[in-house]
């Protein structure tokens, strides 16, 4: 979270006399741009690298080596080496590459190409292409899921969502959404997909599981993107109306134990669900734990932010092989937190 990428549009000004725009077609000769990257905690840009024509969407590879970047209007993707902070390739995927989704490993890089039925897929280690083919009219944005397991496109010429099973290599379900189904994001534990609908104005929420629409919410006008808060549970929405909207996920409210509340056992192994500031977001995700058959607690600590275990080890191995699992539950966000165990007098001294 030190630098926030961004990708411009189109350049003006002495030397960019053919811009690119939403129209391009395939007869090219457009401007190249640049993408930028911006310091969290300056708020300047720190560094620009050259793209291809009309950047559109943008992704770091989890293994923080490439920063990829789909080129509208030249129809390939460019691929920037962080450690060089160069373009160090620039792949051909044809007309109108869009959305961009990387696997957890940083093995392959999925990208929709909307002026096609097709989905590339990228060798991040030898750059070869594969083409997912027959996905449905215009896929515009991408979703992967945590396992890697599927991938989820919205197809904005068919106003749908479908479900493509990874291993497989075809889609194996589909919902309608509403009109133009744009950006998606996944909850961290893979069960709900939020998709913004351009043309009807509103935010459906998705089942996973069963590709059913779990509920609609309306939206202002023309929303265009959206992004889920894992420590808050809360979906944020831009519209082209000219405002952000944000939305309470309100979940079922579980009972917490009391029990389990504030007592932390005697484990030398945290796993490590969530830190948080306010008490209503750390009673959400202790239901979420509880939910899952766990019994969360709270790790003693003396910084600002709670530290939510769902479950204690005595030794890293087993933590180890318990966080996999819990990942699947959570999202990659969880963590191992290591803290010497209280000696009996500690423990004593502690209750008095």
């Amino acid at each position: 979270a030190k630098y926030v990428w961004v990708t411009n549009y189109r350049m003006y000004g002495d030397g960019f006399a053919n811009p690119g725009d939403d129209d391009c077609g395939s007869k090219g000769g457009f401007d190249s741009s640049f993408v930028y990257r911006v310091d969290t905690k300056t708020l300047r840009v720190d560094a620009a690298v050259s793209a291809g024509s009309v950047p559109k969407y943008i992704a770091i590879t989890p293994d923080n080596k490439y920063v990829l970047v789909s080129n509208w209007c030249s129809g390939d993707m460019s691929v920037i080496n962080l450690l060089q902070m160069k373009e160090v390739r620039r792949i051909k995927l044809g007309l109108y590459p869009r959305g961009i989704a990387v696997d957890s490993k940083s093995q392959h890089v999925y990208v929709a190409i909307m002026g096609s039925d097709k989905i590339a897929r990228v060798n991040l280690h030898d750059f070869t292409v594969r083409m997912l083919e027959h996905i449905g009219r215009r896929p515009r944005h991408l979703c992967v899921s945590s396992d890697d397991k599927f991938l989820f496109a919205s197809l904005n010429g068919e106003h749908k969502v479908v479900k493509i099973d990874l291993s497989a290599k075809k889609v194996i379900a589909s919902v309608k959404t509403g009109l133009a189904p744009r950006s998606m994001t996944l909850s961290p534990d893979n069960q709900f997909l939020y998709v913004v609908n351009y043309g009807s104005g509103n935010l459906s929420v998705i089942r996973t599981a069963d590709m059913r629409v779990a509920q609609n919410v309306a939206t202002k006008t023309h929303p265009i993107g959206v992004a889920y808060d894992p420590e808050t549970d809360n979906v944020w929405v831009a519209c082209y109306s000219g405002c952000i909207q944000v939305f309470e996920n309100v979940q079922e409210d579980v009972p917490v134990p009391a029990s389990v509340r504030n007592s932390e056992p005697d484990f030398q192994y945290h796993i490590i669900v969530g830190a948080f500031r306010q008490e209503q977001n750390l009673k959400k995700m202790m239901s979420r734990c509880v939910k899952a058959g766990y019994k969360p607690y709270v790790v003693k600590s003396n910084g600002a932010l709670k530290k939510l275990s769902c479950k204690g080890f005595d030794d890293k191995e087993s933590a180890l092989n318990e966080l996999s699992k819990l990942k699947e539950l959570f999202g990659e966000g969880i963590w191992i937190l290591k803290q010497p165990m209280m000696t009996q007098a500690a423990a004593s001294q502690s209750s008095n």
